[in-house]
């Protein structure tokens, strides 16, 4: 099966941690954001285990669409638009037991006119799986007061044979003006897909909630590649001793009178790694997430305590629970921010070169990762 979370962030680089541990707990496949609001001068949170596929940054709030994707998934980008104040969406297929599988992310802004929907058309949408917040609302799916786009919606769905999905008696977004709940989010899937299972998910500190998709489906991944790894603390002493005097000795007579420093440099990385071959021995690992370092049981507790309490207002919808909400999210704010701020404080103190060493290589990955993070060309998983 697959599983694609859509979630409007409102701004997801400070939610990036809640968005990281809800990906892992809910084991998401693709989790697709909209309205990013990652500008060309904001840090890409990369998350490990995934691609970060988006479209370009803009300093326009409110806008940027993107996708991260399971390493392990075959997929191939299809399509990138971004038509300002209007649609923008990224379209990847991935490789399934049943041919390519659509995925597209999609995110058409408030004031854009229904035409939009024609930019979607030129898309191949057999075998598809289209989510996002198109702040269309009508009756089928949201409580909103219908709007044209929602009426639009309704035609796109019948030309191309598509089907509307949402949890049923749920919703998604709370109008900050009105305090109204409705549904602009939602998934639009090919009709093969009709009995998949639609959940709203737990608060994650936007004003939407995010909303996930399993489908029925078998997908096709890539070989697992481990990296070798030393076990150093099972590392012989004397036989590595033993074998690096011998080697050594044979190295500074090879590069006694007549050597150039690149080839003796070559040698000599040969005999250490020589030496470590025969006295080491080695496992095979796969880098995996082990949580933030600074995330504590009381980030947990006040995320929780958020979640109950936007439930508790979504079942009452009462001001006095409204109310109760927002003083929370403004508190779990508050303890995250103080979280990280005390775990570096403390950190940097007793920090050693050791330490300092693992952060720069942290640092290092992410920025290598990063690097091709918006695609300018069509490009493939594979």
């Amino acid at each position: 099966m697959l599983k694609i979370a859509s979630f409007n962030a409102n701004s997801m680089v400070k939610k990036i941690t809640e968005i990281n541990i809800y990906m892992i707990q809910k084991k998401i496949d693709l989790m697709c954001i909209q309205e990013t609001w990652i500008n060309p001068k904001s840090y890409i949170p990369t998350i490990p285990d995934y691609t970060w596929i988006s479209t370009q940054p803009t300093f326009k709030k409110g806008s940027g669409v993107g996708i991260y994707i399971k390493e392990n998934l075959k997929y191939k980008l299809l399509e990138i638009k971004q038509i300002q104040d209007m649609i923008e969406f990224v379209a990847v297929s991935v490789e399934t037991n049943q041919g390519k599988l659509s995925v597209v992310c999609v995110y058409i802004h408030p004031q854009a006119h229904p035409s939009c929907l024609e930019i979607l058309s030129n898309l191949n949408l057999n075998n598809v799986v289209l989510c996002g917040d198109f702040n269309a609302h009508h009756p089928k799916w949201s409580l909103g007061t219908t709007n044209r786009l929602g009426k639009e919606i309704i035609s796109f769905c019948s030309e191309n044979n598509l089907t509307v999905l949402v949890e049923k008696d749920s919703s998604s977004h709370q109008n900050r003006k009105t305090r109204k709940l409705n549904s602009p989010d939602f998934f639009m899937v090919s009709r093969e897909f009709n009995d998949s299972t639609v959940k709203t998910e737990a608060d994650l500190g936007s004003d939407h909630l995010p909303i996930e998709i399993t489908v029925e489906i078998k997908v096709t991944k890539k070989k697992l590649v481990l990296t070798d790894r030393w076990i150093l603390n099972k590392l012989n002493q004397d036989k590595f001793n033993l074998t690096l005097e011998e080697k050594l000795k044979k190295w500074l007579i090879e590069f006694k009178d007549h050597y150039s420093t690149e080839s003796a440099y070559s040698a000599w990385t040969n005999t250490l790694l020589e030496s470590f071959e025969s006295s080491c021995p080695k496992n095979k690992k796969k880098t995996s997430f082990h949580g933030s370092y600074w995330w504590n049981d009381t980030c947990s507790e006040a995320v929780n305590k958020r979640r109950n309490l936007r439930r508790k207002f979504q079942r009452s919808r009462s001001m006095k629970s409204l109310l109760e909400y927002r003083k929370q999210h403004s508190v779990t704010k508050r303890i995250i921010k103080e979280a990280k701020k005390e775990f570096w404080g403390t950190f940097y103190k007793k920090c050693d070169l050791n330490d300092a060493f693992k952060i720069l290589k942290t640092f290092r990955k992410k920025h290598r990762t990063a690097r091709n993070r918006y695609p300018t060309k069509r490009n493939s998983g594979n």
